[in-house]
């Protein structure tokens, strides 16, 4: 009985070291494949969409804090030349293009995507009563994204052509998803990089960038 016993503990202590040693491997396997997903352009566009709309939206509130109606237009430069400058670095690597124009008409954009739906304040205001705050601000989302794609659109125009639609069309769906889910899914304890907002603006616009250089290898 007591040498069963002992044979029992052995055998025991054989696999447990075994179990110890595959998980081990198991780690030392993940984590490559972790390094290798995230050298991923497509993966680290996501990522860095995150980061920036997220700033984005923070300094634009911000602005508007500290200078009223004024600070819209400066939330508007600043969100655009966060955003432009944060995919310039790694758009260049995919397309070969000029960063400093793609961070000046980002920017432009911005102000541009403020000042057209700050026209219609009035509408917003009113269609809030009908349809719902995050119907406006999936509709504010969307034009905001459809002038940022359009504008950034003439950056991509001479490498893809007529596909370059794609690429407005994936900005208008983002900023569509992007704003409900960033500024009514969050609270001021659960910061906007934790929300689907921006996650949602990087996936679709990265499935639409995939798409585009497809058409250009």
């Amino acid at each position: 009985m007591t040498y069963h016993g002992q044979g029992s503990s052995k055998g025991s202590s054989l696999i447990s070291y075994a179990d110890f040693f595959k998980h081990q491997l198991r780690q030392r396997a993940i984590g490559p494949k972790i390094l290798l997903a995230l050298m991923n352009p497509y993966i680290q566009w996501v990522i860095i969409n995150c980061v920036a709309w997220s700033l984005g939206l923070y300094a634009t509130a911000l602005c508007i804090k500290l200078f009223g109606i004024a600070g819209a237009l400066v939330g508007g430069l600043v969100t655009g030349s966060i955003v432009g400058v944060s995919q310039a670095w790694l758009i260049r690597r995919l397309f070969s293009i000029v960063p400093y124009q793609w961070v000046g008409w980002s920017a432009l954009a911005g102000v541009l995507g403020i000042v057209l739906i700050g026209m219609f304040f009035v509408i917003w205001v009113l269609m809030t009563f009908v349809t719902g705050v995050a119907w406006v601000l999936s509709i504010m989302g969307a034009i905001f994204g459809s002038i940022l794609g359009a504008i950034q659109a003439r950056v991509l125009h001479p490498l893809v052509f007529e596909k370059v639609g794609w690429w407005i069309g994936a900005n208008l769906l983002a900023g569509a998803f992007c704003a409900p889910l960033s500024l009514t899914g969050t609270s001021f304890w659960l910061p906007v990089l934790c929300s689907l907002g921006p996650l949602s603006f990087g996936i679709i616009t990265a499935l639409a960038l995939r798409y585009l250089q497809h058409q250009i290898d």
